[in-house]
């Protein structure tokens, strides 16, 4: 028996324009929605990279300042620092290969018997090194030509300033590190991680 035609024209399925709109509905939300997860994972990786560049600065300038703190005034140097401060700085320290505190017994007892010269200084390429030698005997000062003959620690990279000014006893480190060179990160502007301490440097 056979239908009526009115039965048979009310369960037609979807036309083709039908189907076409359908389709470009579709890749137009799934655009829309990759394109927010891509926004958010680029924000999220910019602010990461700025954050662990707020931390890197606070490490190292830490790091410094721990070990310019077992110096004396009179053993660090360039001294007087330049006016507008020094982009490098050289000093004394008691530590000796194994990383203890030496005491001189001898001569002038209870001061600290100096072991080693250390030089942090910001290269060219936007790299801070460390320097170090064992110093010689009785040395009233730094043996440059040694010191710079010896090879650099990388302490850090990524550092735009490296700047020690000095008032009398109180020295100030301060460093500016960048996250990237390029304009962005992610979805965030490259920007800078600034961070300074202020040492009181010992008689």
């Amino acid at each position: 028996m056979f239908k009526p035609i009115d039965s048979i024209r009310s369960e037609k399925g979807l036309t083709l324009i039908e189907v076409i709109i359908a389709i470009v509905i579709t890749l137009i939300g799934s655009l829309a929605g990759y394109a927010f997860l891509a926004s958010v994972r680029g924000t999220v990786a910019g602010n990461s990279a700025l954050v662990q560049s707020q931390q890197e600065a606070r490490i190292t300038v830490e790091r410094m300042a721990r070990e310019i703190r077992e110096s004396t005034r009179d053993k660090v140097w360039p001294d007087p620092l330049p006016t507008g401060g020094s982009h490098y700085i050289i000093f004394f320290t008691p530590r000796d290969e194994e990383r203890s505190f030496v005491v001189d017994e001898v001569i002038h007892y209870g001061r600290p018997e100096w072991q080693r010269t250390v030089a942090y200084v910001l290269g060219d390429n936007y790299t801070l090194y460390r320097y170090q030698i064992y110093n010689l005997p009785n040395g009233p000062e730094p043996d440059m030509d040694r010191l710079f003959r010896s090879e650099p620690e990388v302490v850090s990279r990524n550092v735009e300033l490296l700047l020690f000014t000095r008032t009398d006893d109180l020295l100030t480190i301060s460093i500016r590190m960048f996250s990237d060179k390029g304009d962005k990160i992610g979805n965030v502007a490259s920007s800078y991680a600034d961070f300074n301490t202020t040492i009181k440097l010992r008689n």
